[in-house]
């Protein structure tokens, strides 16, 4: 019997080869992205990243939208989105944090409603 155990033990380890122990010292940036509550038709649209804690200064940001174009800031914490004329009931802009620890939360999103 405890060969047995043994064995299913021994059978049961390599199937877990890309498990990952946290650092117990590791400190998680905090996320949160801003956008203004609405804006105007037509106009260009902000949206912010906002990173505290973690490394920051090994941090860069990869943005995307729903609707719209990014016309400037792709690569940074700011980015300004052009909708381009496109009419709709609300824009979402989406922030993954690149160079982070991968065990760390890493996506934020903020949302604005245009009229």
């Amino acid at each position: 019997m405890q060969r047995l155990l043994l064995i299913l033990l021994l059978l049961a380890i390599p199937s877990f080869p890309n498990r990952r122990v946290q650092d117990p010292n590791l400190v998680c940036p905090a996320l949160t992205v801003t956008c203004p509550e609405t804006v105007e038709s037509g106009k260009t649209i902000k949206f912010k990243a906002n990173v505290k804690g973690g490394k920051s200064k090994e941090i860069s940001y990869n943005w995307t939208v729903d609707k719209g174009k990014i016309i400037f800031g792709q690569g940074t914490a700011t980015i300004e989105v052009d909708l381009e004329g496109q009419d709709c009931k609300g824009v979402t802009a989406t922030v993954e944090l690149v160079g982070i620890d991968p065990s760390c939360p890493r996506v934020g999103s903020c949302t604005i409603c245009v009229r």
